[in-house]
């Protein structure tokens, strides 16, 4: 809500001018006030301000862009809480917006992180707040986690500490513009870099200079809500996420690769050895092994050794990834039919990604 009445407030003031933000505690309420500087609001039109759809001035709305529906939104979730929200405003002064949340609600809050999703994590990059609940809606409704973030900068900081399934992006933002955030993810490594799907007003020809990375779609304003879903469900595989058993000592090295393969949605167990492996193997059979050799209380080898009937019968495959290269004779040794093998130190670990996924496509 306030994120909202802010946005609103940078939207229709002046470049430069102030915007006011406050909070007073009172014994029951907590009272929220965001002042600006804009062209205010008539008399006869501030107990409409939160209908949906309503909007005081149609030039104005040509202007600044939106749909109507941010400000009954907020009043709508104030009034579900509890509180009151309300505007004092007068032409040429500029608009104040109140509103109240019981001090009970805001004490339930927690500050803690959001609880990790199972569900493909889509990343929304869109500075309109009633556009974003939209895609939220849309976007919870189908399964997936929304992440939403109003700004490009706060979108690449995100995604380079997070693991991102996708991500919906607006061209149009605040300081980096979706065009330049496109160019930051063209630069990430391949592993750390999410499908973009653009939603614009604006149209894809008008944009020639594209970056080369693998654009899924461009969708205009106002979306194609069918196609959105489609296009995220086609490369997500919603529903259907690969598994992974990924046996090193090497815990700081597992972690690494574990988020790069959440990104491409697959789940990773983990195992330090090779006699954990085993029996995590035989409790629950994985899409496929990721194997390193060298490994106390079990390594690699005993890890084939004890379970080349299974893995022969299911046909899994097997990505020998370890720091040691093995012999002719030690491949012969631990081959399977479906088992490759990469040395760490030659293959970087975004082009080993790709060759996990890949084996996933052909096995799945």
């Amino acid at each position: 809500m306030l994120s909202n009445l802010i946005s609103n407030a940078i939207k229709f003031s002046d470049p430069g001018s102030r915007i006011l933000i406050g909070a007073k505690r009172t014994d029951s309420f907590v009272e929220f006030r965001v002042a600006d500087n804009g062209r205010g609001i008539p008399h006869d039109a501030v107990e409409m301000v939160f209908d949906r759809f309503m909007q005081v001035d149609s030039s104005d709305q040509r202007e600044k862009g939106g749909t109507g529906l941010g400000l009954a939104i907020c009043s709508a979730i104030v009034q579900q809480h509890g509180g009151q929200i309300w505007v004092e405003s007068a032409l040429g002064e500029g608009s104040t917006f109140y509103f109240t949340l019981p001090r009970s609600e805001l004490a339930s809050v927690q500050d803690t992180p959001p609880v990790p999703s199972v569900s493909p994590s889509v990343l929304v990059c869109e500075d309109d707040p009633e556009f974003t609940e939209l895609l939220r809606a849309l976007l919870e409704g189908a399964g997936y986690y929304f992440i939403p973030t109003p700004s490009a900068g706060a979108a690449m900081a995100y995604i380079e500490k997070n693991s991102v399934a996708a991500v919906v992006l607006d061209i149009h933002l605040p300081g980096m513009s979706g065009l330049e955030m496109l160019n930051a993810i063209q630069d990430l490594p391949e592993a750390q870099r999410p499908p973009v799907i653009v939603v614009s007003r604006d149209k894809r020809s008008e944009h020639p200079d594209l970056p080369p990375l693998a654009l899924l779609d461009w969708i205009t304003k106002p979306i194609d809500e069918a196609r959105l879903l489609a296009r995220l469900k086609a490369v997500l595989k919603v529903g259907k996420p690969g598994t992974a058993l990924l046996v090193d000592d090497d815990p700081d090295f597992c972690a690494v690769i574990a988020q790069l393969l959440e990104r491409k949605n697959i789940i990773v167990e983990t195992a330090g050895n090779g006699v954990a492996a085993v029996k995590i193997y035989r409790k629950s059979v994985p899409d496929i092994i990721i194997l390193d050799l060298v490994m106390p209380d079990g390594d690699g080898f005993y890890v084939i050794d004890e379970l080349r009937g299974d893995l022969e019968s299911r046909r899994t495959p097997i990505v020998i990834y370890s720091a040691k290269e093995p012999t002719s004779e030690e491949k012969k040794r631990i081959a399977t039919d479906t088992t490759i093998f990469l040395t760490k130190l030659k293959i970087p670990q975004d082009e080993f990604v790709g060759h996990v996924v890949e084996l996933l496509g052909d096995g799945r």
